[in-house]
């Protein structure tokens, strides 16, 4: 439906149109300017999407901190299963440090199989990931 800013209704291409008062006009004008300036303040201000930290350890592989009860990303993207060992890893650490590891890491420092997954757990709540244990 158009509409014509005036006081009477009026037809416009045969279509009855009514006009809406010049204060109404302002008024919408006014609250939609009010809308576009809140929402623009709400996006500036929001605080930034927190990006994983993510860095190469001597060896080349892929080391990311992540908040406690977070997976990294390589895992994020890994199937069910090596999700559910970086899960273990996290939760049983203690019990990994007495199984040794296989694959051949001890050759890049890895002391048993816990250091194939969680390469550091930081002060606070983050822990640092190996991509070692994804791969």
């Amino acid at each position: 439906m158009a509409y014509r800013i005036g006081h009477r209704s009026q037809k416009v291409r045969g279509v009855r149109a009514q006009r809406i008062q010049r204060r109404q006009f302002l008024w919408f004008l006014t609250a939609g300017a009010g809308v576009a300036v809140a929402s623009a303040a709400v996006w500036i201000t929001s605080p930034p999407l927190p990006v994983p930290s993510q860095r190469r350890a001597h060896n080349g592989d892929l080391l990311e901190t992540v908040l406690e009860g977070s997976l990294p990303s390589f895992a994020q993207q890994a199937s069910p299963k090596v999700q559910e060992v970086y899960r273990y890893a996290v939760g049983h650490g203690e019990t990994l440090r007495y199984i040794p590891c296989f694959c051949g890491c001890a050759r890049i420092g890895h002391r048993h199989n816990g250091e194939c997954y969680v390469a550091e757990r930081l002060p606070g709540v983050h822990i640092t990931f190996t991509n070692h244990g994804a791969t």
